[in-house]
C-alpha cells in the first residue's frame, strides 16, 4: 500500500510512501546526513547569533526551522549557504521542492477536489538531540492542507496530534476546565459554545488542541 490514512479525514494525515527508485529520495537522505553533522549545527548557530537571516529561526522546543520557500519572502539564505559550504548538489533545493509538490498531489483529498493547490511555505525542521513534543496547535484551517516530508529514516515524526480525551462540546470543555483549573467554568462561556453555531463547529473540529498533554 503506497497511500495510507492516519487520523480522521479533516484533521488527520495521509501517508504517501515514496517510490524506491526516486532520485529525490536519495538526495533527501544526503540532506539529512549533512544537517545532522555537528559542524553544520555550529554553522547554523552562528547565522542565528548574527540575527541577520530571516530564513532560519528557532521554533517550539528548540527545533530549527530552515526555509526553502516562503510567502513572506524570508528567502532561503541559510539553506543555500549550507548547500554551498558543505557541497550538496547545487540543484538540490529545486529537486526537493519539485518532489514535495509531486508527493503532495498524490493525497486523495486533493485529487478529489481538483483544485490548483500551491505551496505558500516549505521549510526543513530539525532538532539536535532529544526534543520535547510540541504543544498542541493548529497550523492551517480548512480548506488548506499541510504536507510534510520525512527526511530521516526510521525516526518518529510529529505527523499528527491524537489524544485519548475528546473535546467536541461545551460539556466536554466544562469537564476538562473543572478538572484542571480546580474551579467552575464560566457559565457564559459554555452557553456560548453550546448555542453559537460557528463556535460549536470550531469546538467540534479543533477542541482537542485545548487538552493539556
Amino acid at each position: 500500500m503506497s497511500i495510507e490514512h492516519l487520523g480522521n479525514h479533516d484533521t488527520g494525515m495521509v501517508l504517501v510512501r515514496p517510490k524506491a527508485d526516486d532520485l529525490a529520495v536519495k538526495l533527501l537522505r544526503q540532506i539529512a546526513s549533512t544537517f545532522r553533522r555537528e559542524d553544520v549545527k555550529n554553522f547554523l548557530d552562528n547565522r542565528l547569533k548574527r540575527g541577520e537571516d530571516p530564513s532560519i529561526r528557532i521554533i517550539q522546543t528548540a527545533r530549527y526551522e530552515i526555509f526553502l520557500h516562503n510567502a513572506k519572502e524570508y528567502g532561503s539564505g541559510a539553506f543555500d549557504a549550507v548547500v554551498k559550504q558543505f557541497q550538496l548538489p547545487k540543484d538540490c533545493k529545486g529537486v526537493v521542492l519539485a518532489y514535495a509538490r509531486r508527493q503532495a498531489k498524490r493525497d486523495p483529498r486533493l485529487m478529489k477536489q481538483q483544485k490548483d493547490y500551491k505551496f505558500s511555505n516549505f521549510s526543513i525542521i530539525c532538532n539536535y538531540g532529544e526534543a520535547e513534543a510540541q504543544a498542541p496547535h493548529i497550523d492551517l484551517l480548512a480548506p488548506n492542507y499541510q504536507f510534510g516530508v520525512m527526511i530521516t529514516d526510521a525516526e518518529p515524526g510529529t505527523l499528527l496530534f491524537e489524544t485519548k480525551r475528546v473535546i467536541e462540546t461545551g460539556s466536554d470543555l466544562a469537564k476538562l476546565w473543572n478538572e484542571f483549573e480546580g474551579q467552575l467554568v464560566p457559565t457564559n462561556l459554555i452557553t456560548f459554545f453550546n448555542c453559537n453555531t460557528q463556535a460549536k463547529k470550531l469546538l467540534k473540529d479543533y477542541g482537542n488542541v485545548l487538552i493539556p498533554e
